[in-house]
């Protein structure tokens, strides 16, 4: 078949696999609709819809005030606002002017496809068997280390590691120009997909591939890094244009969120147990599928044998390296009983950072079905029958793998079993290892039997997998959610319209996140969270910021009125923008205890930073609200007037990178009434521009790092180019067989 030919069957093959796999959320005759649940809905829908919005009101998505008071927008590394596959959605959106589930839905569906057409491509460019590649892709997007991720933004940069994989042993093979842009941009889109310790472990799994592909055999490897040095030195580079627009500003928004000051113990929370290993044999032995292995029987029995019927010793080494990379991801997924987790996120930058554990199970998830996929490739190429007893590996495995299943079936519940997932396990995973086993001895029929191998292998994982799958959500329950909010509300019932742009009271839902944005932002900040706390005791602190209306389960107390089901009203709510001729300076924990004192709006300004002298000097009188003029996401113009200078709150989130003037003079900006936007503003009537600026220098490094990668992909593409004229060391093929010419001849070597 030719490669033209090949390519686009293949793409539509995984294509066709992952829609039906998935196919309660479009198919016509499925009632209700279902939709992929959790925080695709509540998080990671809004980040599709909210640059869309903004785009449509000729804005930047870069503040949303919609949620915890205002957050910017764009360092929220989940939103993914640099991704280049989001500015596909994006365009898409657009151009149908539908901003339903949908959009979450092609995300995902995409992603899968995409991991699904990298991992083939990186079997194949390992092994150069195409059934291998397809059965290691299955594995490892259907694997149960994926599946309990395909709610979750860690499935994004998962989905395209296998790219980068593939990329980097391309670069490897031949380092070049064009190559290492190649990786530069796999990289890019990996990192800036929407989910940091994702990328993290992408990042470590990749240092992993460079290790083994590098240094082995060793008496190469100090040429090869000789040679691949300025090539790095270039893609470091540009990876800092990219990525710095998305981390940058995230790492000033950590430094105000509940995730400033992290331990050891953050990252070593939630590991998987030791006796939860016994899923890599057997799915679904314990109620929590989060740390689910499962990858089969056959990818285990491959992946072994891998190691055992290597045809050659540079291969054998190799595959010990990505063995290696399978334990080590093991030993950090114990977290501090793996003795090894702990030390790092002490000592090693980037271990510390993330939470749970168990994550670390993706590392593992990757690098077993490549391992396995490679032993499969072996066999396809293996003698017309196995002759010694070493090469039965596979055979003996597979009868170690059935008498240790009927074991755990005869033991039971005595040896704390759940006997129905072996049961299936054996049906499904047994076949697959027999019909492997067969086509061993089977010469005449072995290319039929190893297709059902691995597709009876696919259905072991969808069975295994069918509670995860199983997982949906109605979207229609929300649909009634918000029509049941917004009829004794009076409120506009569409996404990300929650609000109110009259000039006092800023109409807002409090605690239903796909009314506000998201609320459990993973970069909220500290104050918010703590302000949280208190409004779970108090619920009336929330007029102090502007909210009317909130959804809480038998509230009552000062300052609130029951509505309709568990909805409540704030009596009295603070309007969008108040003048306040008096002011104290106090701290946060007196400010707090200030507003749950108060049901009524405050007369008085709370003053946390920069307060002004003369300000706080005057005698006390009451408050005057003001109006909002212009209410942009990213722009807010309010008037006030005042007989005598006073300090002028706007009921949204201080943050830096906002910048203010008072009838067209710059003046600064400080924080009051715990969190709040203040300034100061002389007597008589004056008009107060907000602007917030913070993603500007971000923007345009970006946009220059982006024009300088198509310019050197331009150039590279024009003529040739190299750092060094000349090899180092002799050109070798990277499984260290002599004999051919170029690194890049023989792809089928890299195994």
């Amino acid at each position: 078949m030719k490669i033209r030919a090949y390519i686009p069957g293949l793409c539509g093959f995984y294509a066709a696999v992952v829609a039906l796999v998935f196919y309660r959320v479009w198919w016509p005759g499925t009632e209700p609709k279902q939709s992929f649940g959790w925080d695709c809905l509540h998080e990671y829908w809004q980040d599709i819809v909210f640059p869309l919005h903004a785009f449509r009101g000729g804005e930047m998505p870069a503040w949303n005030p919609l949620s915890l008071l205002g957050y910017p927008f764009h360092a929220e590394l989940q939103t993914g606002v640099y991704c280049p596959i989001n500015w596909l959605l994006w365009i898409v959106g657009a151009t149908t002017g539908s901003f339903g589930p949908w959009l979450i839905h092609t995300k995902i569906f995409l992603f899968l496809w995409i991991g699904l057409c990298g991992m083939h491509a990186l079997v194949q460019h390992s092994s150069g068997d195409r059934l291998a590649a397809a059965f290691g892709a299955l594995v490892y997007c259907f694997g149960a280390a994926t599946l309990t991720v395909r709610d979750s933004a860690l499935l994004w940069p998962l989905m395209l590691l296998p790219w980068c994989a593939w990329s980097l042993l391309h670069f490897l093979a031949q380092p070049s120009l064009r190559r290492v842009l190649a990786l530069t941009i796999a990289v890019w889109c990996c990192g800036s997909s929407g989910n940091p310790p994702s990328f993290f472990y992408s990042i470590f799994s990749l240092l992993g591939v460079w290790t083994i592909f590098t240094l082995i055999p060793a008496r190469y490897a100090l040429g090869r890094v000789r040679k691949q040095l300025p090539y790095f030195v270039l893609f470091a580079a540009l990876e800092l244009f990219l990525l710095m627009p998305t981390y940058w500003p995230a790492v000033e928004m950590k430094a105000w969120s509940v995730r400033a000051n992290l331990t050891s113990g953050y990252a070593t929370d939630r590991p998987i147990p030791l006796n939860a290993f016994v899923e890599m044999l057997w799915p679904s032995q314990d109620a929590n599928w989060f740390i689910d292995i499962y990858s089969g029987p056959l990818a285990i029995v491959l992946a072994t044998s891998a190691i055992l019927c290597a045809p050659t010793s540079v291969r054998r080494a190799r595959r010990i390296g990505l063995f290696a990379m399978v334990a080590l991801a093991s030993l950090l997924a114990l977290g501090e009983k793996g003795q090894i987790l702990p030390w790092l996120a002490e000592h090693v930058p980037g271990f510390g950072l993330f939470r749970f554990a168990h994550r670390y199970k993706h590392v593992l998830g990757f690098f077993l079905p490549w391992l396995a996929a490679l032993g499969f490739a072996d066999w396809r190429r293996s003698p017309s029958k196995p002759r010694t007893l070493f090469s039965l590996a596979p055979v003996l495995l597979s009868f170690g793998w059935i008498a240790a299943s009927m074991f755990a079936l005869h033991r039971g519940s005595a040896a704390n079993f759940n006997v129905d997932p072996i049961r299936t396990a054996m049906w499904a995973g047994g076949s697959s290892l027999a019909l492997f086993c067969a086509a061993l001895f089977w010469t005449r029929a072995r290319k039929l039997l190893l297709v059902l191998a691995v597709a009876v292998s696919f259905v072991d994982l969808l069975a295994a997998g069918q509670p995860i799958i199983n997982v949906m959500t109605h979207p229609r329950d929300y649909e009634r959610l918000r029509a049941r909010v917004g009829r004794p509300a009076g409120l506009l019932a569409k996404t990300w319209r929650y609000y109110d742009r009259k000039p006092k009271n800023h109409a807002m839902i409090y605690n239903i996140r796909e009314f506000g944005g998201y609320e459990e932002l993973p970069l909220r900040q500290q104050r918010f969270d703590t302000l949280r706390r208190v409004v779970g005791r108090s619920p009336h602190v929330l007029g102090h910021f502007n909210v009317r209306w909130a959804w809480f389960p038998n509230a009552a107390g000062i300052g609130i009125r029951p509505m309709h089901g568990d909805l409540i009203e704030i009596t009295h709510p603070t309007s969008r923008v108040r003048t306040y001729r008096h002011a104290v300076e106090t701290t946060d924990d007196a400010a707090l205890q200030t507003l749950q004192r108060q049901a009524r709006p405050l007369d008085t300004a709370l003053i946390t930073s920069g307060a002004a002298k003369r300000i706080e000097d005057s005698a006390p009188a009451p408050a005057i609200d003001g109006e909002v003029l212009l209410h942009e996401m990213n722009k807010i113009i309010a008037r006030a007037s005042t007989p005598a200078p006073a300090v002028m709150v706007l009921n949204e989130a201080y943050y830096p990178g906002w910048v203010a003037s008072v009838n067209g003079r710059p003046t600064p900006i400080f924080r009051a009434n715990y969190m709040l936007r203040a300034v100061e503003i002389p007597s008589g009537t004056s008009t107060v521009v907000f602007e917030y600026r913070g993603h500007r220098t971000a923007t345009f490094i970006f946009f220059l790092g982006l024009t300088l990668v198509l310019a050197l992909v331009t150039w590279a593409n024009r003529r040739p180019f190299s750092f060094q004229r000349r090899a180092r060391f002799p050109e070798v093929p990277l499984g260290g067989v002599r004999g051919v010419r170029s690194l890049g001849e023989r792809s089928d070597l890299l195994g």
